[in-house]
């Protein structure tokens, strides 16, 4: 399994389960979270597309993945019931 140079997958551990079938899966441990501080918050509407709400605050559509990653939501879905999201900075901390 190869990821793109700029993934916040590279260099992540792969380890091989087995799933509901009893076949080998190889699935990528979460990659760890960086704590940052809050930028600001977004009211959430609903039918709002996370990659624009990213677009719009931290000027790449591609890092729509640092909302929920800020929100400590496991999957992205898990933010569309929330009243509003915690943005984080533009820049991630090196």
């Amino acid at each position: 399994m190869t990821f793109d140079a700029n993934s916040r997958y590279t260099g992540a551990s792969l380890r091989t389960v087995t799933g509901p079938d009893g076949k080998p899966v190889t699935v990528v441990d979460p990659p760890t979270t960086v704590a940052e501080p809050t930028l600001g918050w977004h009211l959430y509407r609903q039918g709002q597309r996370l990659d624009h709400i990213a677009h719009r605050f931290l000027g790449h559509a591609t890092q729509w993945w640092r909302l929920p990653d800020h929100n400590n939501a496991m999957w992205p879905d898990a933010l569309a019931g929330a009243p509003e999201i915690a943005v984080p900075p533009k820049k991630r901390p090196d």
